[in-house]
């Protein structure tokens, strides 16, 4: 697993450096193959997954990608990028660095139920509606 990671870091450290001709397309399948192998390390041993799947490399990477002028406007590659970084960060460090705060979830809250009467209602309590059933026409 690690001589996979370093050969996935390094195709897509070069495909931003323009040493590669890869398409956002194929560094989108070479994120999703090292998502995969990341999960499956950690599922047959958590500790171990640590060690070969470090997040500084995949952190740099995200950069690059944001300075590079063929992938800065793939949106796609860049969350998969951060997720993978997310993933890969240890349990005991801060789960988001100030540099990867997406504002985009901070949106309004879902607001609960209100009866015709202005009261919040309980799940169990609120009125159910029927429906009626429509006559059967003869023809």
């Amino acid at each position: 697993m690690i001589s996979l990671q370093k050969s996935l870091l390094m195709v897509a450290m070069s495909a931003c450096n323009d040493g590669l001709d890869l398409s956002s397309s194929q560094m989108k399948d070479i994120f999703k193959l090292a998502i995969a192998a990341a999960r499956q390390t950690q599922r047959i041993n958590g500790t171990l997954s640590q060690e070969v799947w470090q997040s500084e490399p995949w952190h740099s990477l995200h950069k690059h990608l944001l300075a590079s002028a063929r992938f800065n406007s793939s949106l796609g590659l860049q969350k998969m990028c951060k997720q993978l970084t997310s993933f890969l960060q240890v349990p005991g460090s801060p789960t988001k660095t100030p540099a990867m705060i997406d504002l985009s979830t901070s949106g309004p809250h879902k607001r609960k139920a209100v009866d015709s009467l202005g009261e919040k209602t309980k799940g169990s309590q609120a009125k159910k509606i029927k429906r009626r059933e429509k006559p059967k026409s003869v023809s």
